[in-house]
């Protein structure tokens, strides 16, 4: 199984524990990204490569900026959420901040 693919059943299954531990709110949770950012760094080596190391507010950074862009385009382009993040977060953790 190749990195993405990885990457996109570990978001599916955040997904499920999520909605889970959610079940009142039907899985309603503005403060989502902080949860599977936090169960992301629990697969950080597969997140990761050599040249990035993911933190938890890069990861929060990226899952916001992924939810805003996948929202905001025709989805039915892009398929799953889940394999659109897969495939696209690393350009968010290779970004560079300046302070």
């Amino acid at each position: 199984m190749d990195k993405y693919k990885k990457i996109a059943k570990i978001l599916q299954g955040i997904s499920d524990s999520h909605h889970q531990a959610f079940a009142e709110t039907n899985g309603v949770d503005t403060d989502w990204a902080i949860w599977y950012a936090g169960e992301l760094l629990k697969n950080a080596e597969v997140i990761g490569s050599r040249n990035v190391h993911p933190t938890r507010s890069k990861l929060i950074y990226a899952l916001m900026a992924l939810g805003n862009e996948f929202t905001s385009s025709d989805q039915k382009e892009k398929g799953s959420w889940n394999d659109f993040y897969a495939q696209n977060i690393d350009k968010y953790l290779d970004k560079k901040f300046s302070n």
